[in-house]
């Protein structure tokens, strides 16, 4: 599997997962098979979902989490 397949997998998944706001907001980088994933999310369940979906994909030999939960909106 490509870089740029394993990108559009990735991107693909974390846009069908209910639970991540803006999917699109997330910036998805792929380097021989190793994935990092940037962005911000209101809530730690946010950030988790992602690195779950991630991390359970065929082709990730790795994965780098750098989202940020910020203060969520009242």
């Amino acid at each position: 599997m490509t870089n740029l397949q394993l990108e559009a997998d990735v991107r693909w998944k974390l846009e069908r997962d209910p639970r991540i706001p803006a999917p699109g907001e997330i910036d998805v980088k792929v380097t021989d098979g190793w994935v990092t994933v940037r962005g911000d999310v209101d809530y730690q369940f946010q950030s988790d979902a992602a690195f779950n979906d991630i991390a359970s994909m065929r082709g990730v030999v790795g994965l780098t989490n750098e989202i940020k939960v910020v203060n969520p909106v009242r």
